[in-house]
């Protein structure tokens, strides 16, 4: 995935953050499944852990799932020592559809921060609880590539007042910005 920060609260030279971003699927017994995973960058890292429920009508499909997500950040540069980390959660929704072997999703979350924290050296310097940081809407493709392979390429626009991969920017800015997402991604 590739991030673009706001300029609000990034400079334009650091406004695109990349980050490799696995995912696991296990499906469960009556249409249950449960999902892990790890978003890693340079300066944040994110694990998040959930399941949902789907269901499938023809060429449609719907699901409902909800993850949690603890994610930690650390940038030691020349004395500015600074860490932070939080739990975030993320209800949702998605809806697709089969057309004909590209499969086209929409998918709307919520954004909800649990808990937040943030240090320089031994000093915490911010903390946040129970904040509805805003929402977020998925639209994703996927199509087949080659022999059991598929390819994903979408985008996310996120409306909210924290990202995770952006806490290193010590933003005092307290209203919902606006954030990009580019998503490739490769089915195995």
């Amino acid at each position: 995935t590739l991030l673009t920060v706001p300029l609000d609260i990034a400079e334009e030279e650091i406004n695109k953050a990349p980050a490799l971003d696995l995912h696991g699927v296990v499906g469960l017994p009556w249409q249950f499944h449960a999902r892990v995973r790890a978003l890693a960058q340079y300066v944040t890292n994110e694990f998040r852990f959930g399941g949902g429920w789907s269901h499938h009508i023809g060429p449609f499909g719907i699901s409902v799932e909800d993850e949690s997500s603890y994610w930690f950040g650390s940038m030691p540069v020349d004395g500015f020592d600074t860490e932070a980390y939080g739990w975030m959660n993320y209800p949702s929704f998605s809806i697709g559809y089969n057309a004909g072997g590209v499969l086209l999703t929409a998918k709307v979350e919520a954004v909800l921060l649990l808990d937040l924290r943030s240090y320089v050296g031994e000093n915490e310097v911010g903390s946040d609880k129970n904040v509805f940081g805003g929402g977020a809407l998925t639209l994703v493709m996927e199509q087949p590539f080659w022999k059991k392979t598929h390819v994903t390429l979408g985008a996310r626009l996120a409306l909210t007042q924290v990202h995770p991969q952006t806490w290193f920017a010590f933003s005092g800015v307290k209203r919902k910005l606006l954030y990009s997402e580019l998503i490739f991604g490769v089915i195995l």
